[in-house]
């Protein structure tokens, strides 16, 4: 720390222009609680969100740790001890508090509230969404006016941080997820030169881009990997050749997916000589993990290891599993197949034939 040894109204004025210093005014200081002293002694780090660069790091002491320095430009980044995120904040200038809690989130700056407030919020919006249908009282009224209401809402918090981290990590966040697609595709329209360059709206713009592009009627947009023996295999090989063609976009570590595969095996089963053709597409795993997952779950239809990682991004998809329906000429009839009324589509469409 500086030592200042004042004097006479000189050292008084240089004073008075060190406090001015532009410097000075881009100090941040972060200081997250713990209620449990394992921390103690523990290095803990903050990563930019965007790019993983280390901006600072400090050793927790006496249940707390505080960091110091300067913030040049806000940018959104998470706190990290061990490889565990602690907390999630923006970098900006002013004192930061993190207070211990389940969902530990940072007050006392303005892009911190407003993150804060906006992630309260979705959490309170998904615990009363789930208590909404636990008690059966979801009506296609009562859905209507949550849609309308969580997508007015995006609209309306996105235009006030269309350019800052507090927009990106709308983007990235569930907020995104529940936002109806051309709600999202308006946002983007409004986004600023700094959030544009950002993985969060890039990734969105793909998304978008690949929804639109494979959207319900449109026509198929092909992926080209491996099956579980390593030999070329295309989603092309499949479709377009007459029938219809059930895809199913999984992994081997996503339990709704494996939910799904009895679903997918009675329709291949029951189909497949009337003209059903199915078809998976591994997608964020590893190929090794496809043998043994096939063997385990009872598949017996074609895979495709997406080798290139593209086939969310092409498609558009944001979770998994994501089943669709193409028809025999290559046209996309139907997305976000699942369960019972996949079931109940596939019998419509093939007692059709």
């Amino acid at each position: 720390m500086k030592k200042l040894f004042l004097g006479a109204a000189a050292a008084m004025m240089t004073l008075a222009a060190c406090q001015n210093n532009p410097q000075d005014n881009n100090k941040y200081s972060i200081t997250q609680d713990f209620s449990d002293s394992i921390w103690n002694g523990k290095t803990a780090y903050i990563y930019t969100i965007d790019n993983n660069i280390l901006m600072d790091s400090a050793v927790v002491e006496n249940q707390q740790v505080k960091f110091v320095g300067q913030a040049d430009s806000t940018m959104l980044c998470r706190v990290m001890i061990d490889n565990r995120r602690m907390a999630q904040v923006v970098l900006e200038p002013g004192n930061i508090h993190i207070a211990d809690s389940i969902f530990p989130m940072p007050t006392g700056t303005p892009l911190n509230d407003a993150y804060t407030t906006l992630e309260s919020e979705i959490r309170d919006f998904l615990k009363a969404r789930r208590k909404f249908f636990a008690e059966n009282q979801a009506t296609e009224e009562a859905i209507d006016s949550i849609e309308n209401y969580f997508n007015t809402r995006f609209t309306t918090e996105f235009k006030n941080h269309s350019n800052d981290p507090v927009g990106q990590y709308m983007l990235m966040s569930t907020w995104a997820a529940y936002a109806e697609d051309s709600v999202k595709a308006e946002a983007l329209k409004e986004v600023g030169a700094w959030l544009q360059q950002t993985a969060a709206a890039q990734r969105m713009v793909k998304l978008i881009e690949g929804k639109m592009n494979t959207a319900e009627g449109k026509m198929f947009a092909d992926i080209e990997g491996q099956d579980e023996k390593g030999n070329p295999i295309s989603l092309s090989a499949f479709v377009g050749k007459g029938k219809y063609v059930l895809v199913d976009m999984w992994a081997s570590w996503c339990g709704p997916c494996r939910m799904e595969i009895p679903n997918i095996a009675r329709l291949y089963n029951q189909y497949k000589k009337k003209g059903l053709q199915v078809v998976g597409i591994f997608v964020w795993d590893k190929r090794e993990n496809l043998a043994p997952s096939m063997k385990n779950e009872g598949v017996t239809w074609p895979q495709i290891i997406d080798s290139n990682n593209v086939a969310t991004s092409l498609y558009g998809v944001e979770g998994i599993p994501h089943i669709m329906l193409i028809g025999p000429d290559g046209t996309i009839v139907k997305r976000g197949l699942r369960g019972q009324e996949m079931i109940d589509f596939i019998d419509h469409i093939m007692n059709k034939k």
